[in-house]
């Protein structure tokens, strides 16, 4: 993986604090489709203001000499976010995405888990959405929350799931 600290990423010292650390995942192949992040944080809750600074540092800019030259950059629609938080005996995992052309506004769509919690309605609904092309020169892109409003994603399944064992 690629460790950035907050500092590289021109994050505030104010949203910083909240950072422990982030790392981009090595593709997989040349010119990966996706940006996959691997972010912890040192709040309980998921600060979404960070974790939109830290989409604004990795989004592609529409002026080339905008984007910086020491890392990678994506289309919005094109990171994942993976990120861990909570209190250290209650750690929660989260998918997070964002959708739309600028940083600014792009729209957050997320589920979450945490150990404590079963995960059948995760490995079931939620992470097969999540799967790659079959074909390793398959260069489309992938779509797996695509189109799925906000927590429409941890909704649907549970939805489903609470529905067929009633």
């Amino acid at each position: 993986s690629f460790p950035y600290s907050a500092d590289e990423l021109g994050i505030a010292p104010q949203d910083a604090v909240k950072i422990v650390t982030v790392k981009q995942l090595r593709p997989t192949r040349p010119a990966p489709p996706w940006g996959i992040f691997l972010v912890e944080f040192a709040s309980k809750r998921l600060p979404v203001l960070a974790l939109r600074r830290i989409l604004r540092a990795f989004a592609l800019r529409t002026r080339q000499s905008a984007n910086a030259a020491d890392r990678a950059a994506f289309r919005v629609e094109d990171m994942l976010f993976i990120a861990v938080h909570g209190a250290a005996d209650a750690r929660r995992l989260t998918f997070a995405r964002f959708s739309g052309d600028q940083p600014q506004s792009a729209r957050l769509s997320l589920f979450d888990w945490s150990p404590d919690e079963p995960c059948r309605t995760v490995c079931e609904y939620n992470l097969p959405a999540l799967c790659w092309p079959e074909s390793a020169t398959d260069t489309r892109r992938v779509t797996a929350i695509d189109g799925v409003d906000d927590l429409a994603i941890s909704k649907r399944p549970c939805g489903a799931f609470f529905y067929e064992h009633r």
